[in-house]
């Protein structure tokens, strides 16, 4: 008796897929969904929820408490760059280095950096950051720096150019032969702040402008970056900040081209403490990372932080002032 012929199956054709297997595929499917869905609304609905909860303590009282603290205590919003600044200084500023001295004794002021192991004593270990020299004269004030790596650089600012047509425009401009060369106009204002910046004078010329309104504990700002070589826009970010009474700021902006949404939250727990927050949210591959952080001032010259996100990284640095 002859066998019947075994079917032919085509290489593009898959097996049916049983219940069973059905059934282990759909938590893979929840988890996925609610990574990538659920991240930004906890994001947005934890800044509002903390919105709620501090705006509701004006208006329990009065609500001429929320508009004094708000929008008349401090009128003068600042600059962009001022935007959730202290946070990222927790965060991320010195971590590059194990320790970090400064001697400041005005006019001069030398820092020192030691990159590599904390108990290493070698000349290639320590790394003479720079020395400034600061000299001002009535509205001018200028700051010359030397570093070791033969650059230098030379930073002036002219206060209030136009005192009579424009009262709280300045005037900065910065030769440095490590980076692009730049001129800058900035305009402090009740409740704005404008600024506008020339990069790259004489190679790769980049044009800047940033505009924040609001007032010192509430404000809104925006900011872009024009490049000459291509005529593209490079950096366009916005960002809102909430300052309270209890030395707790919050800000939520909006960077690379509205690609990335960042939090973060700063707080002054005691003179000597402070503690930071900064989740950081990508639209393109849908993966937050959260960052946390605490500076701790155990003398008048001696500091310590740490930080810690949820990729596995973990970083300390040490500070000394004289």
């Amino acid at each position: 008796m002859s066998r019947n012929p075994r079917p032919r199956v085509s290489k593009g054709w898959n097996p049916p897929i049983s219940g069973r297997q059905k059934s282990r595929s759909l938590p893979v499917k929840v988890i996925d969904a609610f990574r990538r869905s659920f991240c930004p609304f906890a994001l947005a609905s934890a800044g509002g929820y903390y919105s709620h909860v501090q705006f509701s303590k004006f208006s329990s009282y009065n609500p001429a408490d929320f508009i004094n603290h708000y929008f008349l205590s401090d009128t003068q919003p600042g600059i962009y760059s001022e935007i959730g600044r202290k946070a990222r200084d927790l965060l991320f500023e010195d971590f590059a280095v194990c320790s970090k001295f400064r001697l400041d004794k005005y006019p001069f002021s030398a820092m020192f950096t030691h990159q590599n192991d904390l108990l290493a004593i070698n000349l290639q270990d320590i790394f003479l950051g720079e020395c400034d020299y600061s000299y001002s004269f009535r509205s001018l004030s200028n700051k010359f720096t030397l570093r070791t790596n033969s650059s230098f650089a030379v930073r002036s600012i002219v206060e209030q150019v136009a005192n009579g047509l424009l009262p709280g425009l300045s005037f900065l401009s910065e030769f440095d032969t490590a980076t692009p060369n730049s001129v800058e106009l900035q305009c402090k204002r009740d409740y704005a702040t404008f600024n506008a910046c020339i990069g790259g004078l004489f190679h790769d010329t980049q044009i800047g402008a940033s505009a924040v309104f609001g007032s010192k504990n509430f404000c809104l700002g925006f900011d872009f970056l024009f490049q000459t070589r291509t005529l593209t826009v490079t950096r366009l970010n916005a960002a809102v900040a909430l300052t309270t009474m209890g030395e707790r700021t919050t800000s939520l902006s909006l960077n690379e081209m509205g690609q990335v949404l960042i939090g973060s939250y700063h707080q002054v727990v005691d003179p000597d403490t402070s503690f930071g927050a900064q989740i950081r949210y990508s639209f393109v591959d849908r993966q937050p990372v959260l960052t946390v952080g605490v500076e701790h001032r155990f003398a008048p010259h001696l500091s310590v932080k740490a930080r810690a996100d949820t990729t596995g990284r973990v970083a300390v640095g040490l500070g000394i002032a004289l």
